[in-house]
């Protein structure tokens, strides 16, 4: 079976890798989201650095292009891979070792046409496997992007209203608050520096004798405070945007209905400059029913869907079996053309897309080593 799924993502071509199995904790801790931290494998190496075994292979890979890039590597690049990766389950039904099997695609045309093309790819993989249907989710973190930057909102408004969403509810949550509400200590952080913060909250967790807790960082809590401090004024968002942003983050249809819902909320709200992200995602639905119709009975589409892991920034989607538990996919894949560019600095800035098959959840699933 592994061989048969390794083979569908040979097609790509590119090197077969297995990166390091140990990366600073601090990285999937920052971008991978409260949806990662409770299940890292974290420990102190004998250089009292925090480290972690690797809960994926996108982020151990990306830094292996930024080096190869930064030496000297161009043009379009394929990592594939079939290695393990380690985490804490969240049922008695996962084990905390298991084999991911995929690639991870760099400096393609980031468009419908990859996205279509990596989404079939996982497909014809989990049906190599042994998957003779799946129950398929998606999602474009792009396309709330898209309407907010089109409401005439300040930049600090914007910026608060993205951070919003990637929380559960968080949109809710800012729009429906008390007008006026902050936090009061970190009213006093506003505009003052990422340094003079994190010395003035290590002061005050000394003496209030205060002490992180589980994997909670201190430039963490600093980074949230700093947040809070610079929220935009939310009280000054009018009703109708208020509508718009809430109606559309619960926006969840059926994928064949979503352009149309997506584009009537658009016309309601006189958002037009998103007609790209819709065309975009108006092609790529086009090219995945065309193209790979198996795994599309009932699939759904939803707005805010992907947006727990924080280094997505675009196309997302999984693969679940019919019958099973949709939180456990054994099969995903999306786009973070923005990633490579945050964990180097903006040294180097290419497009990114990869896919995973998972084969120990597929329907005749393998023995772990």
């Amino acid at each position: 079976m592994t061989a048969a799924i390794e083979a569908v993502f040979a097609r790509f071509g590119g090197d077969l890798v297995d990166p390091p199995i140990v990366m600073p904790a601090a990285l999937p801790l920052e971008l991978s989201g409260e949806a990662v931290r409770a299940r890292l494998c974290i420990f102190t190496d004998n250089h009292n650095r925090d480290v972690a075994l690797r809960p994926d292979l996108t982020l151990p890979l990306a830094l292996d292009e930024i080096s190869k890039r930064r030496a000297g590597r161009t043009g379009q690049q394929t990592s594939r891979y079939a290695s393990r990766v380690f985490r804490l389950p969240a049922s008695s039904d996962d084990p905390a070792e298991f084999v991911q099997i995929g690639c991870e695609r760099y400096g393609d045309v980031s468009g419908p046409e990859i996205d279509a093309e990596i989404y079939a790819a996982v497909v014809d993989a989990s049906a190599a496997g042994g998957a003779s249907a799946g129950l398929s989710r998606f999602g474009d973190l792009a396309i709330f992007d898209a309407f907010v930057g089109t409401l005439g909102l300040q930049k600090s408004v914007e910026d608060t209203l993205r951070r919003a969403f990637r929380e559960d509810g968080g949109i809710s949550a800012v729009l429906n608050g008390a007008p006026g509400k902050s936090n009061a200590f970190a009213a006093q952080l506003k505009n003052v520096s990422a340094a003079d913060a994190e010395a003035l909250v290590s002061e005050m967790m000394d003496v209030a004798g205060i002490e992180l807790v589980g994997t909670r960082r201190l430039e963490e809590v600093v980074t949230r405070l700093l947040e809070q401090a610079n929220d935009g004024d939310i009280s000054a968002v009018s009703d109708e945007i208020r509508t718009t942003l809430n109606e559309l983050v619960n926006i969840d249809v059926e994928m064949t209905a979503a352009v149309d819902r997506l584009a009537a909320l658009a016309k309601t709200a006189g958002s037009s400059s998103v007609d790209d992200a819709l065309n975009a995602l108006a092609s790529r639905h086009d090219r995945i029913l065309k193209e790979t119709p198996s795994f599309l009975q009932n699939a759904r589409f939803s707005v805010t869907f992907g947006r727990r892991f924080n280094y997505y920034d675009g196309f997302v989607f999984e693969i679940s079996d019919p019958d099973g538990d949709p939180a456990r996919p054994f099969g995903a894949g999306g786009r973070y053309d923005r990633l490579l560019a945050k964990l180097s600095n903006k040294d180097v800035d290419t497009s990114a897309i990869g896919g995973v098959v998972r084969p120990d959840r597929l329907p005749a699933g393998v023995s772990q080593p």
